[in-house]
């Protein structure tokens, strides 16, 4: 737990650390949704620094209908500037940015070590929905520096949706 102050009201204040890291200025998240054909498949790369700035991470994915979201590590896909992603910094007054490098449909190929596959939702025998499904990481990861991850989500139904959520705090640590 993070402490601070509230000398407005005159007594300590307790908020967990990535509440923390929001106040700070290094809170930074981003939002991808579409609609999805059947077996179309979104591709976005993020990047990490070479830096003592670390990114700790979770996600927050639903679809529709059937859809597996992937994370994978050391991808060999490559970053492309034209496609980058925007990240936001989730407190507003701030001015600082991300040390990651975010895009959508990266280049080349190779997904790298699969960290987390999961599949959502379900499609039944008429191609009806018979549930929606989601994802909610409860579990921070620390994105190892100087790697590329692939986050891949893949419709398994046509006339689908999806929203995800990547959700991000940077705390420097000495290396």
């Amino acid at each position: 737990m993070g402490n601070a102050y509230d000398f407005w009201e005159g007594h300590q204040t307790v908020i967990d650390w990535a509440h923390l890291k929001i106040h700070e200025g290094v809170g930074f998240f981003v939002v991808a949704s579409a609609a999805l054909t059947a077996s179309q498949v979104v591709n976005m790369l993020i990047v990490t620094p070479d830096t003592a700035k670390y990114a700790n991470m979770t996600f927050d994915f639903q679809s529709a209908l059937l859809t597996t979201f992937a994370l994978y590590e050391a991808s060999t896909f490559t970053y492309v500037t034209a496609n980058d992603i925007t990240a936001f910094n989730r407190d507003r007054n701030s001015d600082n940015t991300t040390g990651l490098l975010l895009c959508s449909a990266p280049g080349g190929s190779g997904e790298g070590t699969p960290l987390e596959i999961v599949v959502t939702g379900g499609v039944s025998s008429n191609g009806r929905a018979n549930a929606a499904g989601g994802l909610t990481s409860r579990g921070e990861i620390i994105l190892k520096r100087n790697t590329s991850y692939l986050v891949r989500v893949v419709s398994g139904a046509a006339s689908n949706t999806y929203a995800l959520v990547a959700d991000w705090y940077e705390h420097e640590f000495a290396i």
